[in-house]
């Protein structure tokens, strides 16, 4: 009896460390399409934009009201990222943007020979995009999403955006975009 019981609370762990490692995996997926996908002559900042730090510890921060999908100049259409995601889903987004994220980059997770930069400053002449850690999460359609901050420098020039992006076959299509601050 007690060898059964100790089997089933083995499978139950295992099954729940699978879990989290397929939840990492996703995680690292959608981090190295951005990072592999960047322009030729642009670097990959090596520290991630945090969340908190921006403020956006809950979901209810990052709900945006409206975006622009660029189809037709001026056309805006509403979204609601609640029309997305259960509230169970909603809650472990929240799970995450508490939980403590990592703040760089670990180049060996990297699948591509990304220019990481280490540099604490502006490169001249270089297009230096920064990423948060992603979120992925499965939506209620069972679509995979991911939610990222993306930045973008160049020379003085800085924009922020909070992008969404859904996973399509072996590549990440962006579904939405809202500029949240520029310089």
């Amino acid at each position: 009896m007690k060898f059964t019981i100790l089997i089933i609370v083995c499978l139950f762990f295992s099954v729940g460390l699978t879990k989290a490692q397929n939840q990492h995996l996703r995680e690292i997926e959608l981090l190295n399409y951005l990072v592999c996908t960047v322009e030729e002559n642009a670097l990959v900042d090596s520290r991630l934009i945090s969340w908190k730090s921006l403020g956006y510890n809950s979901f209810s921060k990052i709900n945006p009201i409206n975006f622009n999908l660029g189809l037709n100049q001026g056309e805006e259409k509403r979204m609601d990222f609640q029309s997305l995601f259960h509230q169970d889903q909603i809650l472990r987004i929240n799970e995450v943007l508490e939980s403590e994220l990592p703040l760089e980059i670990d180049s060996e997770i990297l699948y591509c020979n990304a220019k990481l930069n280490y540099a604490k400053s502006i490169v001249p002449k270089k297009t230096i995009y920064s990423y948060s850690f992603p979120i992925v999460i499965n939506g209620k359609d069972q679509e995979l999403y991911g939610l990222i901050l993306g930045g973008e420098t160049f020379e003085l020039n800085y924009e922020l955006k909070l992008k969404l992006y859904v996973k399509r076959k072996d590549s990440w299509e962006l579904i939405y975009e809202e500029l949240l601050g520029f310089s």
